[in-house]
C-alpha cells in the first residue's frame, strides 16, 4: 500500500519521462538511456552496482525509502559520482549508499569538476576513502545521515569539501593519522545549518586536529543551530588541537552548542573550539580542557569557567535530557531569551542560547543511533514512502499526567483559534483539523492524544503518507497542542513543509 501511495505521489507531478528501475535492470543502465529531466523510480532491494549520473539532470529516486533501497558499492569503487558539473536540479534521494571504497576521494558519494548535486533523504554509511571517507566535494545535502564512514591517511572522515548541509547527522565517522573525524571544511563557502555532529573521532598519527568540525585554512564555514556533542581527539606525536572544532580558515558559530567533546593526553588543547572562530547565541559547556582557544568575538553565550564578552553567563543549561540526546532547552533554563537583544527566536522573543530554541512543541532531533536513519526535520518529501514526522512535547513538570490534543491546519498559526476557556490555540481550524480530530491515535496520528508523563513531557508521530496522500504536497501545516480538564495550556505553533 505504501509503495503505492507512493508511486501516485510521484505520477501525479509529471515533468518529463519517469522511469522504473528494479535491482535486476540496474540503475546505471538507466541513465545511460535517460535525458536531463528524467525521473528514475527506484524498487526497494539492493543494487550491488555503481553509478555515474554523466553529466544528465536527473532524479535518481527510491520511493521507498532510503532504509528499503539500497546502492551497495560492493568494495569495487565510488558508489555514486558526479564529475561532470551537474547542478542542483541532478537529484539523489531515498536511497542509502554503502559498501564504497576509494584510493582517491569519497567512496560513498564524490563530487568533483564542480558539480553542486542535490543529496536528500539519504544514508551514507561504511564507505571508505580518502580525501573524504562518504562525501567528497559540494554538493547540497539535505535530511542526510552520513555515519560510520572512515578515511586512512586522509582528511574527512564523513565529509570533505564546501558542502551546503541542512538538518543532517554526521555522526561516528573516524580519520586515521589525519584531520576532521566529522566533517573536513576546503576549498570554499561552507554552510552548516540544523545539524548534529556527534561521536566522529580522529585516532592515530601525529595529533587530530577537529575530531567534530576542520575548518582548513582554504575555508570560511557558517554554522547555524548545530549541536556538536561527543567527538574525540587523540594525540600521537604531537597533540591533538580542538575535539569539537579546529578552525584554520574562519568559521562563524551562531545559536550552536558544543558540548562534551572528548580529548585523550594532557597534552592535548581545546576540547571546545580552537581557532579564528566568532561565536554568539551559543552554549560552549563541559568540552575537556579549554573551552575556547585563539578565538574571535564570543558574545552572549553560555560558557564553562566564563569568558571575556558581552552577554557571557556560566550556568547549567538544563538540557531536557542529555541521557536520550535530546538538548532542547527546559523551560527553567537561563539560557532562554539570554541571547543577543537584537536577534529574534521563531517565536519573536529574544534569541536563546544553544542549537534549539525554547519550544513547548519541536521537531524530535535525538543524537541517539537508534535516530540516525531517521533524522526529524520540519520538511518532510512526500515522495518518500513512510516519511515521517516525530513531534515532542514538553509541558513542564507542574502539568504531569494531563491529557493533551495535538491538532493541525492548513491556514497558518494568525490569529489563531481562541477557545471558550479563553486560551488562544496558534493555528486556524479548517478541514485538516477535522481530519485529526477524527482520527486521533490511529497510525497516521499516531499518539496524538494521551497524557504526559511525570515530567510533563510525551511524543507523537505524524506519518506524511499515510495521512496525507498525494494532495500534501506543497502544503505547510502548522500543529500545535492544548492540554485538557480545562483547556488552559496551548503550545507554540510549528510548521511542516511538506516537499515533492
Amino acid at each position: 500500500m505504501r509503495k503505492l501511495i507512493a508511486l501516485l505521489v510521484l505520477s501525479s507531478t509529471l515533468s518529463a519521462a519517469d522511469i522504473p528501475v528494479t535491482p535486476a535492470s540496474g540503475i546505471q543502465a538507466a541513465i545511460d538511456t535517460a535525458v536531463s529531466g528524467d525521473r528514475l523510480l527506484l524498487e526497494a532491494g539492493t543494487y550491488l552496482e555503481q553509478i555515474d549520473f554523466g553529466g544528465k539532470l536527473i532524479e535518481v529516486i527510491g520511493v521507498e525509502g532510503a532504509q528499503l533501497t539500497i546502492i551497495d558499492g560492493n568494495g569495487v569503487g565510488p558508489v555514486v559520482r558526479f564529475a561532470m558539473g551537474e547542478g542542483p536540479a541532478a537529484r539523489l534521494s531515498g536511497v542509502t549508499v554503502t559498501g564504497g571504497v576509494a584510493s582517491a576521494g569519497a567512496g560513498g558519494i564524490a563530487c568533483s569538476s564542480g558539480s553542486t548535486p542535490t543529496i536528500a533523504d539519504v544514508i551514507i554509511r561504511n564507505n571508505v576513502g580518502k580525501f573524504g571517507g562518504g562525501v567528497t566535494g559540494s554538493p547540497i545535502l539535505d535530511r542526510c545521515a552520513i555515519h560510520d564512514n572512515r578515511a586512512s591517511l586522509s582528511n574527512g572522515g564523513g565529509v570533505y569539501g564546501a558542502p551546503q548541509m541542512s538538518h543532517c547527522i554526521v555522526a561516528r565517522n573516524t580519520v586515521t593519522s589525519a584531520h576532521g573525524g566529522g566533517l573536513y571544511l576546503t576549498g570554499g563557502n561552507a554552510s552548516i545549518t540544523d545539524c548534529l555532529i556527534v561521536e566522529n573521532r580522529t585516532v592515530f598519527g601525529g595529533g587530530g586536529h577537529g575530531g567534530g568540525v576542520h575548518v582548513a585554512s582554504t575555508a570560511n564555514a557558517t554554522f547555524e543551530r548545530t549541536l556538536i556533542a561527543g567527538n574525540s581527539a587523540s594525540a600521537g606525536v604531537f597533540a591533538a588541537i580542538g575535539a569539537g572544532v579546529f578552525v584554520g580558515g574562519t568559521a562563524d558559530f551562531n545559536n550552536c552548542a558544543i558540548v562534551g567533546n572528548r580529548l585523550f593526553s594532557a597534552s592535548d588543547v581545546a576540547g571546545g573550539i580552537w581557532g579564528a572562530a566568532t561565536v554568539r547565541n551559543s552554549i560552549v559547556r563541559d568540552n575537556d580542557g579549554d573551552q575556547l582557544v585563539g578565538v574571535g568575538a564570543v558574545t552572549y553565550s553560555n560558557v564553562t569557567g566564563g569568558f571575556l564578552g558581552t552577554g557571557i553567563i556560566d550556568v547549567d543549561p538544563s538540557f531536557v535530557d542529555t541521557v536520550a540526546g535530546d538538548y532542547h532547552l527546559l523551560p527553567a533554563s537561563a539560557c532562554i531569551d539570554a541571547g543577543d537583544p537584537n536577534q529574534l527566536d521563531p517565536d519573536g522573543t529574544v534569541a536563546d542560547m544553544g542549537a534549539f530554541p525554547f519550544q513547548t512543541l519541536y521537531t524530535h532531533s535525538s543524537t541517539l543511533e537508534s535516530d540516525w536513519a531517521n533524522l526529524n526535520a520540519p520538511q518532510v518529501s512526500a515522495s518518500l514512502a513512510g516519511e515521517q514526522v516525530r513531534f515532542d512535547l514538553l509541558a513542564g513538570p507542574q502539568n504531569a499526567g494531563r491529557t493533551y490534543v495535538i491538532l493541525a491546519g492548513l491556514s497558518g498559526a494568525t490569529p489563531g483559534q481562541t477557545l471558550p476557556s479563553g486560551t488562544i490555540v496558534p493555528l486556524n481550524f479548517d478541514v485538516l483539523t477535522d481530519l485529526v480530530v477524527n482520527n486521533l491515535n490511529t497510525p497516521a496520528f499516531d499518539g496524538f492524544l494521551g497524557s504526559l508523563d511525570g515530567q510533563g513531557r510525551a511524543s507523537a508521530t505524524l506519518d506524511t503518507i499515510v495521512a496525507l496522500g498525494p494532495a500534501a504536497i506543497g502544503l505547510e501545516i502548522t500543529f500545535a497542542y492544548v492540554l485538557t480538564a480545562p483547556i488552559s495550556f496551548a503550545s507554540n505553533p510549528i510548521t511542516v513543509d511538506v516537499l515533492q
